[in-house]
């Protein structure tokens, strides 16, 4: 038997691990001198999507970016808007900030919904204040 195999257990299956792999393979593809579709960066999105892993966002649109493809907005704000629901705002706004380095059009709800996110993390309400109450004597 080969060095490279130990007696250890398998590593258990997830959406993560699954992602990463498809990250590397991606990358090793583009390494060696092919083309990922844009199908493919869809895909692998997808699945970091359904994982959902906002670390791997970035990379796979920047990749997907940087091998001239570009989605439509519906599918950045649909990351975007996932990446605030589960408070991942600094994964947001690089994404936003990756779309206009891009010269991806980002529209202006998809904006909003960031500076509002932003907006109320930097001015957190700790508490909702009653109303003064009016006690009749």
């Amino acid at each position: 038997m080969g060095k490279g195999f130990k007696n250890r257990t398998p590593r258990k299956w997830s959406q993560e691990w699954e992602v990463e792999l498809a990250i590397v393979l991606m990358t090793k593809v583009i390494e060696l001198g092919g083309i990922p579709t844009i199908g493919d960066c869809a895909v692998i999105l997808r699945a970091a999507l359904r994982a959902p892993m906002p670390s791997a966002f970035l990379k796979i649109l920047q990749t997907t970016h940087s091998l001239g493809y570009s989605f439509g907005s519906p599918l950045y704000d649909e990351i975007i808007t996932l990446c605030l629901d589960i408070g991942e705002l600094d994964a947001a706004i690089a994404i936003v900030a990756d779309m206009e380095t891009t010269g991806i059009t980002v529209p202006d709800q998809t904006l909003d919904k960031v500076i509002s996110a932003r907006q109320s993390n930097e001015n957190p309400r700790s508490e909702p204040e009653e109303p003064p109450s009016t006690v009749s004597s």
